[in-house]
């Protein structure tokens, strides 16, 4: 892995194999609560409604990015008017870097990051530095208003990042820190929010794309997209769209099961949108989509625990069962919209199913603890992570009433969660061992319901000057049934262990905040804002202490920010900045009873830092932006209990990210716009304890671009990754050995694009 592989840093315990074992009957826990044993076009009203505001508001001229409508506050705004931390990434910037995946455009977003768990679609996503540390997630993903990540720790939300291909995608809205008056439970990161196109009832379109591209090691991959939007009437339009893609891969196993380019895949998708409006005030979305993705082998790689050098050669793994990710998901939306003479009502439904599984090799974990495998005999790790919810929102929008505008509204979501780990012995040949029992059998089903209600006014003082308050209460109860079986558990064979529980809590989120516009293109902000993550049911350990309960509580943080928002030279220029500073308590965490680890509460924390993204167009069609993060995020007290103590960063968080990036578009004649560009990206190293103190290396890559954008055709060229920088990303998830190998997950080498478009 050159330079970046070399570099890393081991350090090694005297007693690993007691960490070892410690950290194998955490494994389970990981999963399980139970205990773990042995821009927008104007003219189209369709396209988003007017925007209610006063002159401040108004589009400057200048570069793009300031005349996006966003609906960060759940109303739209100018991107440039919005009171607090929020990046914008549209889709057809998407579109010309070779965009796939949520990491894809993780580089152009700071404060935000990933740990990539080896697939598009599997991995941890952190705003801020606020990771999750167990299995439940710190920021929500939306769908339009339609919320596709789960809350609570049955959901496993924080295993999995929900990735929609760019192909519908108008732009993705990144929201920085809390957001838990207006978007509740477990948005105490952010929120990452898809916004998709919509039907228009103006105009006829048909978009086409193909793609192809080659990685540095000669694998081929395709991309075909097409979407058609056209109205079917007066008042009645309609939207649909597809997706296929077939994805390289780069690492070869050369275990018993020998085969190269293991972690290829493919995707596919179909999405349909109705938008119905039978008067000028009332409207009606309806949407649905269906999106199926499946990754052959993971892109990790084998390192010498004393070296950080490969085991078996760069880019090459050695596994004894297969692997794969496979990721099913199921979005569906209705919206209606109601404009009043006072304000809008607005009722989003919304009903999401998603359902990833996971195979993963168990060899390496337990080779030489008496469990039975060993490398002749190996095990196989199989989950399925299923989470099924829907989720009603009915709120009322006011217009300005003198000198106050608010909203108001309620919110249910009820979510079943459906959640298998099985351990199953495998053959030589990579196939099950039909003539064993399973290992472990875990089988997790949970309910949660979750009530709220919720109101946010500003008032404007003056002109210039208005403050920002919002509350919210929310009551979750949830109900879960855990059934366990194996010898990993200590069970007899055909034996099983059944543990009901339920738990329920109350939660408040606050927030406040000033906006003082001192001039049209002068804008400073304050803001003050908490989040919340819901807490669960576990089991409890024998030998348990008699104080400790059999559910976990919620963890909370507050997050206090301020920022200024700039454009000079007739919008030429743009800069936005903020500080941020971040108190995270009850954190949830695996905590230790004994030999057993279990989810829990334990320790606090603190993240604190700036970010700053800017844009400079010197001269017309030449642009030169750039952003970049500061995150100091460490836990700030000794917690035994937890294993943390005072000082430690908080892992997966780098503490420096950095984009610069320059794009030069010029007019060839009247119909033809040619295009050329290139980003710098760069992310600091992170720290990771999951095992033994270990830091990935920080790494940096260069991605090139060009293209020719005519009327009706365009082709764009490009290199991710130009330099063919090799890095560590992370380290594998799941993979536990103490002695050899080191597992992590690699970045992807340099790949040749080029894609054809056609509109109609």
């Amino acid at each position: 892995m050159r330079a970046a592989l070399g570099s890393a840093k081991v350090m090694l315990s005297a007693n690993r194999m007691h960490a070892r074992k410690a950290l194998m009957l955490a494994t389970a826990a990981a999963f399980f609560p139970s205990v773990a044993m042995a821009q927008v076009a104007a003219g189209d009203p369709t396209a988003t409604a007017p925007v209610a505001t006063d002159a401040q508001d108004e589009p400057q001229s200048g570069p793009s990015s300031n005349d996006i409508v966003v609906t960060a506050y759940k109303r739209e705004q100018l991107l440039s008017t919005v009171p607090q931390g929020i990046s914008v990434v549209t889709g057809a910037q998407l579109e010309q870097r070779g965009a796939k995946s949520l990491a894809d455009f993780i580089a152009l977003t700071p404060g935000i990051s990933i740990k990539p768990g080896g697939a598009a679609g599997n991995g941890s996503v952190a705003i801020r530095g606020i990771p999750p540390l167990v299995v439940a997630g710190t920021v929500s993903v939306y769908v339009d208003d339609v919320p596709i990540s789960g809350s609570g720790g049955a959901s496993r939300s924080g295993l999995n990042s929900p990735d929609l291909d760019p192909n519908d995608i108008e732009r993705v809205e990144v929201l920085k820190g809390p957001q838990g008056t207006l978007y509740g439970a477990s948005s105490l990161g952010g929120v990452i929010k898809y916004v998709l196109k919509k039907p228009s009832l103006t105009k006829s379109e048909l978009n086409t794309s193909e793609e192809v591209n080659m990685l540095d090691n000669g694998q081929f991959g395709t991309t075909l997209r097409a979407s058609a939007s056209t109205p079917l009437t007066g008042n009645l339009a309609v939207r649909v769209s597809g997706h296929y893609r077939r994805d390289a891969g780069y690492i070869d196993n050369v275990g018993p099961l020998a085969r190269e380019a293991v972690n290829n895949g493919e995707a596919w998708g179909v999405r349909g949108a109705l938008y119905w409006r039978p008067t000028d005030n009332f409207s009606v979305d309806l949407s649905a989509s269906i999106q199926n993705s499946v990754v052959n082998g993971f892109a990790s790689v084998d390192l010498d625990w004393e070296t950080s050098k490969p085991l078996f050669g760069r880019d090459k793994q050695e596994r004894y069962t297969p692997e794969s990710f496979r990721v099913r998901s199921e979005v569906y939306a209705a919206t209606l919209k109601w404009d009043t003479s006072i304000g809008t009502i607005l009722s989003s439904s919304g009903l999401s199913n998603v359902v990833p599984r996971a195979m993963n090799d168990l060899t390496y974990n337990y080779v030489g603890t008496g469990s039975g495998i060993e490398y002749a005999t190996p095990a196989s790790q199989q989950s399925k992570l299923g989470q099924k919810q829907f989720s009603q929102e009915l709120r009322f929008t006011s217009n300005r009433f003198g000198p106050v505008e608010f909203q108001a509204g309620a919110f249910y979501q009820h979510a079943n969660s459906d959640v298998a780990l099985n351990f199953i012995p495998y053959l030589p040949i990579g196939v099950p061992d039909t003539t064993s029992v399973p290992l472990a059998q875990n089988r997790l089903e949970a309910t949660l319901d979750e009530y709220a209600g919720f109101i946010n006014a500003t008032a404007y003082l003056s002109e210039t000057f208005d403050v920002t308050a919002g509350y919210r209460h929310s009551r979750i109860d949830q109900h879960s049934t855990s059934v366990l079986a194996g010898f990993f558990y200590g069970l007899p064979p055909g034996a099983t262990e059944e543990t009901n529980t339920a738990s329920g809590e109350d939660a408040d989120t606050y927030q406040l905040g000033a906006r003082w516009r001192l001039t049209r293109d002068l804008m400073f902000y304050v803001r003050a804002a908490s989040g919340y993550r819901p807490g669960g049911a576990r089991s409890l350990p024998p030998g348990a202490p008699a104080d400790l309960k059999p559910f976990f509580v919620s963890d909370s943080i507050w997050s206090y920010e301020a920022g200024v928002k700039m454009h000079l030279l007739g919008g030429r220029v743009t800069f936005d900045a903020d500080l941020f500073r971040i108190d995270w308590t009850d954190i949830q965490t695996l905590i230790y009873v004994g030999p057993f680890g279990l989810t829990g509460n334990g320790g606090t924390a603190r993240s604190q830092g700036g970010e700053v993204q800017a844009s400079f167009e010197p001269v017309k069609g030449l642009i030169l932006s750039g952003n970049a993060a500061y995150t100091d995020a460490e836990f700030t007290e000794d917690s035994p209990e937890v294993r943390k103590v005072k000082g430690e960063r908080i892992p997966a968080i780098p503490k420096w990210t950095a984009t610069a990036d320059v794009s030069y578009a010029w007019q060839l004649q009247d119909n033809a716009r040619a295009y050329v560009g290139g980003t710098y990206a760069y992310r600091g190293s992170t720290y990771d304890s999951i095992a033994e103190p270990y830091t990935v290396p920080g790494y940096s890559t260069v991605d090139f671009r060009a293209g020719l954008e005519m009327e009706r055709f365009g082709v764009n060229f490009y290199i991710s990754n130009l330099t063919n920088e090799r890095a560590i990303t992370a380290t594998a998830q799941g993979y536990y050995s103490f002695f050899n190998p080191l597992v992590v997950n690699v970045n992807q080498p340099r790949t040749y694009g080029l894609r054809f478009s056609q509109r109609f």
